[in-house]
């Protein structure tokens, strides 16, 4: 018998399979032992008497039907389960797996507009749900401190508007040559003339004074909310009144 074992190295070379899967015709021994070159086995293979053998099938057809029942629950008892569930399936890896659903919806928030930068680096929460609502109360009251912000704001600025009308209003009777001391001295004298000469014995000094300043007082914030409401005639008498009453009080 021809030994054919360098044919059969030779034939796996030139086909670049392993030597399990070369066959050599039985009946063309003779032939095929006179074959020593890689060209000579070449034309073998092309001619029929040295043949490849087809791979192997191992079918993953019925591992398909498998996978595809216990996506649905079926084959997952607990005649089928091998290993603890932290082995089958780590809470490390159900954490990676949440934690990656929710930065995933973060981004799409930050880019989309939905959340600033600064709301997107304090979401620390562990839940789609709660993290949802977070982001709803956070957003509503930077909306409301914002709101309350804008109406301080506003009210200061009315403030300050009306500090200003306080302070022309109360700087009238020293620009037209009048001060509350000579205002104190006049009252002052009048009380004493209508007590009989006793200086200090009556209060009517501080009623006037009191008196006094509530009517101008009155008269000043009249003016001040008809400034706000743009109303110049009648800013125009109210300033008439509060220049007569500033000359009786003094007279």
């Amino acid at each position: 018998m021809v030994n054919l074992r360098s044919q059969k190295r030779l034939a796996a070379a030139v086909a670049g399979v392993g030597k399990r899967k070369i066959w050599l015709d039985p009946a063309e021994q003779a032939e095929i032992g006179n074959a020593n070159s890689r060209s000579h086995v070449k034309k073998l293979i092309k001619d029929g008497r040295v043949i490849i053998k087809p791979t192997v099938i191992h079918s993953r057809a019925r591992t398909r039907d498998l996978l595809a029942a216990k996506r649905k629950g079926r084959h997952t008892g607990p005649g089928k389960r091998k290993g603890t569930a932290e082995a089958r399936l780590p809470t490390k890896v159900q954490w990676m797996r949440r934690q990656r659903v929710l930065r995933r919806l973060l981004r799409k928030y930050r880019e989309a507009g939905k959340i600033d930068k600064h709301l997107y680096h304090s979401c620390t929460k562990n839940r789609r749900r709660v993290l949802m609502e977070y982001i709803h109360k956070a957003k509503a009251e930077k909306n409301r401190t914002k709101i309350l912000t804008d109406q301080m704001e506003a009210r200061r600025g009315k403030n300050k508007v009306g500090f200003q009308v306080l302070k022309i209003a109360f700087s009238i009777p020293t620009f037209l040559g009048y001060s509350r001391p000579s205002c104190q001295k006049a009252g002052r004298e009048a009380a004493s003339d209508s007590c009989g000469g006793a200086r200090g014995s009556c209060s009517g000094v501080k009623w006037f004074m009191y008196i006094h300043d509530f009517i101008l007082t009155c008269l000043v914030l009249h003016l001040i909310a008809l400034m706000l409401c743009s109303h110049a005639s009648t800013i125009a008498h109210t300033l008439h009144h509060a220049f007569y009453f500033s000359s009786f009080s003094l007279s």
